[in-house]
């Protein structure tokens, strides 16, 4: 039973620790694409003018506005590319192996007890069925402590009668 509430223990943890993993990488993901908006949005606005400024002499200003717009278009393309491209997989791989492990240990384990819980029904109807056998099977229990208790230290039988009184 020990083994059974560990392992749900570190079941629950592997969890909590692949959520915190995989919401730290959303934070930061969010992190990185806020400042990639606030920083390209200023420094955008600033070049584009001057851009525009500078091919506005030397071609038609529409041409030199979409020529703008599209170089903003590309570099904001290749900005969401590399917040696209972060992933929390490899940070959760080993705890979801150890997650998998606990839960087949877990597996077993009630496995394990579901037959012991078959086996003492099945000893039940047995004894129900016929008393006398199942009273030979606890002779040698009831034996054995009746053996430790009569070979006790007669010390050890004045300190248990002390701590009785």
């Amino acid at each position: 039973m020990n083994r059974i509430s560990r392992n749900i223990s570190f079941i629950l943890r592997a969890e909590r620790m692949i959520a915190k993993r995989r919401m730290a990488v959303v934070t930061r993901k969010a992190g990185f694409v806020g400042a990639a908006v606030v920083l390209g949005a200023a420094g955008l606005v600033f070049l584009n003018v001057a851009a525009y400024l500078a091919l506005a002499e030397r071609m038609d200003p529409a041409l030199a506005a979409l020529l703008l717009a599209a170089g903003d278009l590309i570099l904001a393309l290749i900005l969401v590319l590399v917040a696209g491209r972060m992933s929390a997989e490899a940070d959760i791989a080993p705890v979801r192996e150890m997650r998998d492990m606990a839960v087949a240990d877990l597996e077993s384990e009630v496995e394990v007890a579901a037959a012991e819980v078959a086996a003492i029904a099945d000893s039940l109807k047995t004894a129900a069925r016929h008393p006398l056998a199942a009273g030979v099977g606890l002779i040698g229990p009831l034996l054995t402590i009746l053996l430790k208790v009569v070979s006790r230290d007669p010390a050890e039988k004045d300190r248990i009668s002390e701590a009785e009184e």
